[in-house]
């Protein structure tokens, strides 16, 4: 990724997050813990890669078939995250 992440603190709820550049140009908001996924067009999870690209899958799976490491969207873990809907 060529765009710096952008440390910040939910308004919300105070915890630290990162602000990811997508690809559109905006920033999503996501926690800071890199997790690894496995892809899957039907996969039931949201995962935000280190190029910005937001992408389905799983939390588990074989270990040698990891595809790729992410983010998870802040709004998926923030303990107000009714506020992140929008209208």
């Amino acid at each position: 990724m060529d765009e710096e992440i952008i440390r910040k603190k939910c308004r919300n709820c105070g915890r630290e997050i990162f602000l990811i550049q997508a690809r559109g140009g905006r920033r999503i908001p996501v926690d800071p813990a890199l997790i690894p996924f496995w892809w899957s067009p039907m996969g039931s999870e949201i995962f935000v890669n280190q190029d910005g690209d937001t992408v389905t899958g799983e939390r588990s799976g074989r270990p040698e078939n990891v595809t790729d490491v992410g983010y998870i969207p802040h709004w998926k873990t923030c303990p107000h995250e009714a506020r992140f809907r929008r209208r």
